[in-house]
């Protein structure tokens, strides 16, 4: 019999990522992230210095593969980006 498993449960789960890599969300629940950017194979991702990806729904912004930058935004719950430990909304993007 296969498991299911739940939004909710890998929403759960992506907090913890967060924190051991000390991008604790604030109360509202946005976050600040630093990384570099690379081309995904839906969306495009950060990837910080520990190695750890997240994708990213930015909309109509501009970006480039390589570039060093300060992510702010949200985990979203639906997102059609398959990579990563989950998908930011992003509300702005800073270069470094």
């Amino acid at each position: 019999m296969m498991k299911r498993t739940t939004a909710a449960a890998i929403l759960s789960a992506m907090p913890m990522t967060l924190w051991a890599m000390g991008d604790q969300p604030d109360p509202d629940g946005l976050l600040d992230i630093e990384g570099t950017l690379q081309q995904g194979t839906e969306c495009p991702l950060i990837v910080t210095d520990s190695g750890t990806a997240f994708a990213l729904s930015m909309g109509d912004r501009k970006w480039e593969a390589g570039q060093r930058v300060r992510v702010h935004g949200s985990l979203v719950e639906m997102s059609i980006c398959m990579e990563g430990e989950g998908t930011i909304g992003v509300s702005d993007i800073d270069p470094l």
